[in-house]
């Protein structure tokens, strides 16, 4: 991931647009904030991924179409595809810090917007409603199947930190 955002330009400071808001200084301190979408831990800070890489970051499980918040005031720095890690929204609450959500199906923000937190940025996607009735009747299951993942990332001057102190491990609900 990171040579991806590297090569994407993420990491270097867009141009802030003009807008009424203004976001809260963020320090780094590690301090709970509040999880991005309803959902839970799945994937934790150095778990292997499917195919034995270690993660940098937080996997969540949520459902469908769940929606997606900022977990702190911040500036959009990239909003869209980012290689195979489909639609991403990358966040700068504060100077050298990057909160990145990777795995969204659809970013609602631009790079330039702030955004307060607590606020919309994208949501997970899903299947189609008609889809979603077959699957559930078909996998037997709690609707399992249908759940999506969000990755989320921490990162210092371009470095992944490990987000747990930020994000718990995921034992208190997102919006």
């Amino acid at each position: 991931l990171a040579a991806t955002l590297a090569a994407s330009g993420a990491t270097d400071p867009a141009p802030a647009a003009d807008a009424p808001k203004q976001a809260a200084p963020f320090a780094g301190e590690p301090t709970p904030l509040p999880l991005p979408v309803a959902g839970r831990v799945v994937g934790g800070y150095g778990s292997p991924d499917p195919w034995g890489r270690r993660g940098s970051g937080l996997t969540f499980s949520a459902p469908a179409w769940a929606e997606v918040r900022a977990p702190v005031d911040a500036t959009v720095r990239y909003a869209g595809p980012l290689a195979d890690y489909g639609q991403v929204a990358i966040l700068e609450p504060g100077p050298r810090w990057l909160i990145v959500m990777a795995g969204l199906g659809r970013v609602t923000r631009a790079p330039g917007d702030t955004v307060l937190a607590g606020e919309p940025v994208g949501d997970l996607g899903g299947l189609l409603p008609a889809s979603e009735e077959f699957l559930l009747e078909a996998s037997g299951k709690d609707g399992e199947i249908l759940d999506r993942k969000l990755y989320i990332e921490v990162r210092l001057d371009g470095d992944p930190v490990d987000p747990t102190p930020w994000f718990g491990n995921g034992d208190k609900r997102g919006p």
